[in-house]
């Protein structure tokens, strides 16, 4: 049985009633029915609304380009990121040992510090990475949660600092 190629609108509704831990597994599964420039396409748009891109970090990989992928990215997004320096330092809230070297960063220090804090992740040993990313290895900027956030396979860890939770 030869299954009909997906579109990129059967993807978005299929993925309407996902929650944050299933829409990536489920987005993923869908990717292999659809064409590669769709398929990053749907992973820009729900990037941000994922909780758990490390545990299929190697298959989110095989989508991801090296370079910035302008169909990841909305008109204001790809506008943002070619503003950018030649070299940029990015920061990653993390689990010390465990996901230093993610595939989300942000250009802002203090938003990073607080997501190994956030009820959903809650590290062990909360910990700041700070990184630096060349911009043409940047593979996306996504701006959809009042942040820059840098979708990169490429960062450059400078130094890893670890927490403590902020008072009450």
């Amino acid at each position: 049985m030869v299954r009909r190629q997906l579109t990129i609108e059967g993807a978005r509704n299929a993925l309407r009633l996902c929650d944050s831990y299933t829409r990536l597994p489920k987005m993923l599964r869908l990717a292999g029915r659809m064409n590669l420039t769709d398929a990053r396409t749907l992973l820009g748009e729900v990037w941000s609304s994922c909780d758990n891109i490390g545990r299929y970090r190697d298959v989110v990989e095989m989508l991801l380009p090296g370079q910035p992928c302008r169909v990841m990215m909305t008109d204001e997004e790809w506008a943002a990121v070619n503003q950018l320096g030649d070299d940029v330092v990015i920061y990653r809230g993390a689990d010390r040992g465990v996901n230093e070297n993610g595939l989300s960063w942000s250009t802002e220090r203090t938003v990073a510090k607080r997501f190994p804090f956030l009820m959903r992740y809650r590290a062990a040993r909360p910990c700041l990475v700070t990184a630096t990313v060349g911009r043409d290895q940047i593979t996306a900027l996504i701006l959809s949660r009042n942040e820059m956030e840098i979708i990169t396979r490429h960062a450059r860890i400078t130094s890893v600092r670890l927490l403590r939770a902020p008072a009450c």
